[in-house]
């Protein structure tokens, strides 16, 4: 009863996942395109920036999200071990110390610990790397296109509301991008 119970819960969580994965997705994607268009529709040196950047956001999340995708997979290992390790000596508690062997479990148990620990750290610092490298592009691509936003605007091109507008819509490029990779 409790398998079945877990096997159908788990279809019941990765069926709304998945149904929600495609609705977001999709709007993400179209406030990206739509902010984008925005941006181009203002002036085509304004968008062209936010453009590449979202590009470049892109590019290195998919190079960034391979490796960590193979430092959660090791650290999912790590903490199966570790989990594993632990219920097979719980379960002999009176025989571990009948034979003496306390010292060895310990040390076993350290050493599954350090291995998650290390494996945790390395996830980590590659989530960070990611999220960083994606905020960095995007933070980059809007602060160039609203120097260049300026310039127009000082040179008559553009008003300064449609400044603040360049402002606005690149603030609203960090959300999606960040979703969506």
């Amino acid at each position: 009863g409790e398998m079945i119970e877990r096997v159908d819960g788990d279809v019941g969580k990765l069926e709304n996942f998945l149904s929600q994965f495609v609705v977001q997705v999709v709007l993400n994607g179209l406030l990206l395109l739509g902010v984008l268009v925005l941006l181009a529709l203002i002036d085509w040196r304004v968008g062209l920036p936010s453009a590449v950047s979202v590009l470049l956001a892109a590019g290195s999340a998919r190079l960034l999200s391979r490796r960590l995708a193979s430092y959660s997979t090791r650290e999912r290992q790590a903490r199966a071990e570790l989990f594993g390790l632990l219920e097979e000596r719980l379960s002999g508690t009176e025989d571990i110390r009948a034979n003496g062997a306390v010292g060895y479990v310990l040390r076993r148990h350290i050493e599954r610990s350090r291995q998650l620990f290390h494996a945790s750290v390395a996830r980590a610092a590659w989530g960070v790397l990611t999220w960083r490298s994606l905020n960095t592009a995007i933070t980059v691509g809007g602060i160039l296109s609203l120097i260049i936003g300026a310039r127009l605007a000082l040179d008559g091109t553009i008003s300064v509301g449609q400044v603040y507008l360049i402002f606005a819509y690149t603030n609203m490029l960090i959300r999606p991008v960040e979703e969506l990779m």
